[in-house]
């Protein structure tokens, strides 16, 4: 997650956004599908998804109240139905950003100076290939597609 800042204390995990460029207005269950999506494989969703999505509403619920508002503004069960109508996105992310996300350290491209649109273009991998797989695997798993 290059946009991201992590640190561990004692025995915490903090994290903080540093590059707000994509930050807009929208429901919160987009961005939790891009950091799913683009930040595990399908292991890992099998094993740890909705553990994710619990501690997501429960923090989201948490952070509500501290900021006096009333959670039911925003119920689980919003909640799961927007993950379920927002999940095909998760298809659109595995086009768009996974080749990024899975790019070899020596094929990334160079955006340094006068970088154009076709320096952007990625040959997929073994690793974006799974990736993406998973990806589709998941959303058909869980009737998304």
């Amino acid at each position: 997650m290059s946009n991201l800042l992590f640190r561990t204390q004692g025995d915490s995990l903090q994290s903080i956004a540093v590059d707000y460029q994509t930050v807009h207005a929208g429901c919160p269950v987009s961005d939790l599908i891009y950091f799913i999506f683009t930040g595990s494989d399908e292991e890992f969703r099998r094993q740890h998804y909705e553990r994710l999505l619990d501690h997501y509403h429960s923090s989201l619920v948490q952070a509500l109240e501290r900021l006096a508002v009333d959670p039911s503004v925003y119920t689980r069960e919003k909640f799961d139905s927007d993950m379920k109508e927002m999940l095909p996105y998760a298809i659109l992310l595995g086009v768009v950003v996974l080749p990024v996300v899975t790019v070899q350290a020596d094929l990334a491209p160079n955006v340094q100076g006068d970088a154009d649109v076709s320096d952007f273009v990625m040959a997929p991998n073994e690793l974006y290939a799974q990736r993406f797989r998973g990806i589709a695997n998941d959303c058909v798993r869980w009737g998304a597609i």
